[in-house]
């Protein structure tokens, strides 16, 4: 789970293949795979993200491209 930018290495390589229409991903874990179950169950793209809270909270927009395969 080693960061580039704000986001882990596996992240970015499952960005790249869901650019090319990929959605399903199969991971083979062993040691520290509660790591990256808890990355991805826990995952919140406004955690990472620019974004705009109006309302007292009622309404949050994300700012910039979510990838698509990712995105939740």
């Amino acid at each position: 789970m080693v960061p580039i930018g704000h986001q882990p290495i596996l992240w970015h390589v499952m960005q790249y293949y869901s650019q090319y229409g990929h959605q399903d991903f199969v991971l083979c874990m062993g040691y520290k795979a509660n790591v990256i179950k808890d990355y991805f169950l826990n995952y919140r793209p406004t955690s990472n993200s620019d974004c705009i809270i109006s309302d007292y909270g009622k309404n949050v927009e994300i700012l910039g491209d979510q990838p698509a395969g990712l995105a939740r």
